[in-house]
């Protein structure tokens, strides 16, 4: 039995175990509840939405493996995702969805940021574009088994029209990120929540004065970096974004 909400609400006290596949189109609410998804519970996307896990609230649980879902864009480009979950998963999660290419050829389609190798990028994010840097940042997988960790932005060229789904436990409460940056400076920082995020209200770490978002539709494929530096900062990172 498939079931399909819009929305999946658990009050304060409930308790529920999903026993099949329940989709959710919008959104999950849990203001103090308990939820049991034994591995069933899958948040649905489209071209124009994703559905997400609104914050939890009054120590509500969500307990069990979460698949989620997001839509590439109609046209096959380079895209930075992150997954949401409090432990590392295996890239192969995406090999259902596209086929992955980890021969280090010029077909290679999916890699992770080197933050040993950042210097050769310089300081600023319009280096870390690949066609515009000489010298590559970003490490190739050389096995599909390779591990996504926790946290963690990604590099992928994703034909158009892709649905990406993974599954894992979600992050759940306030999650500490920490990393050791290259010599530029720059970090690839993965969205850690199946949910936006507000940047003006994350607690960045002193002298963060510039985030940067990422435009797959400019450069041929290849996409763009632009800055938001003070005041600005204040911009929503989208579910699985980096």
């Amino acid at each position: 039995v498939n079931n399909t909400f819009d929305r999946l609400l658990l009050v304060p006290g409930s308790a529920a175990t999903l026993g099949n596949s329940t989709h959710v189109k919008s959104y999950v609410s849990n203001n103090g509840g308990t939820l049991y998804t034994g591995g069933h519970l899958i948040l649905d996307a489209t071209n124009s939405s994703t559905a997400y896990i609104d914050k939890i609230l009054n120590g509500g649980i969500i307990s069990g493996n979460v698949t989620v879902n997001i839509v590439t864009t109609p046209y096959p480009n380079v895209r930075f995702i992150s997954h949401p979950f409090s432990t590392p998963i295996e890239i192969s999660q995406l090999n259902d969805n596209f086929t992955l290419d980890v021969t280090g050829g010029i077909n290679q389609n999916i890699w992770y940021y080197n933050p040993t190798t950042s210097s050769l990028a310089g300081n600023t994010p319009t280096q870390l574009i690949p066609y515009l840097n000489s010298k590559s940042i970003y490490t190739g997988y050389t096995s599909i088994t390779g591990a996504w960790n926790a946290y963690d932005g990604i590099r992928a060229y994703i034909p158009a029209n892709t649905t990406l789904d993974f599954s894992g436990p979600i992050n759940q409460g306030n999650v500490p990120v920490t990393y050791t940056s290259g010599a530029s400076g720059i970090n690839f920082v993965g969205n850690p929540f199946p949910s936006p995020v507000k940047l003006s209200i994350s607690n960045l770490p002193g002298g963060v004065n510039s985030i940067y978002y990422f435009s797959p539709s400019t450069n041929n494929g290849q996409g763009s970096w632009y800055a938001r530096t003070g005041t600005k900062i204040g911009g929503i990172t989208i579910p699985m974004g980096a």
